[in-house]
């Protein structure tokens, strides 16, 4: 008696295979250096909270792929709501915290009408009004802008360094307002 072997072979035919699904860009970041377009969606960001604190926080904006080395718009901020507006094909370099992605005009609650140091939406995170510090600058370093909000600071409207005496500001909304060593600022 003859015993006869069978083979059985199976052939799988795969389909094609799908290409391995890549992250959707987040809407939130924290420190560090981030590819806008590619890990960060493009848009308006703003800090998750109000930044406080002794120092100042960093942030720059560059051309992505130069390393740095051509920075559109860089601040080092004093505190307060910052807000960055970040296109595809820019790196973002953050050392203030964490970042969510917003809007100009997404407000966090009641408009403050006193404010001291830091960075603020008018609007938004402070009332439009006229302003005034509450105490004289004297003897220390006081500087204040006002911009364009969503310019990252491009877009001054005024600004100014004082070393004496008690400065006051109009501040409408849709503008941007940088504090920097004034003190606190009330309703004139």
């Amino acid at each position: 008696m003859k015993k006869t072997l069978v083979f059985s072979i199976s052939v799988i035919v795969f389909a094609s295979l799908p290409q391995l699904a890549h992250a959707a860009p987040k809407t939130s970041f924290g420190n560090g250096t981030y590819t806008v377009g590619k890990q960060i969606a493009p848009g308006i960001y703003r800090s998750k909270s109000t930044i406080t604190g002794s120092g100042l926080c960093y942030w720059s904006i560059s051309t992505s792929g130069s390393n740095g080395n051509d920075i559109l718009q860089n601040d080092n901020s004093p505190g307060g709501v910052i807000t960055l507006n970040l296109q595809s094909g820019q790196d973002i370099e953050n050392s203030c915290g964490n970042f969510v992605k917003s809007s100009l005009t997404a407000k966090r609650g009641t408009p403050k009408t006193t404010f001291g140091n830091g960075v603020w939406l008018v609007g938004i995170d402070i009332a439009p009004g006229s302003y005034g510090v509450v105490k004289d600058v004297l003897g220390g370093h006081c500087y204040l802008a006002i911009s364009t909000a969503g310019s990252n600071n491009a877009d001054i409207i005024a600004n100014n360094n004082y070393t004496r005496g008690m400065p006051s500001v109009s501040l409408a909304a849709g503008q941007e307002f940088y504090n920097h060593g004034c003190g606190t600022f009330k309703p004139n």
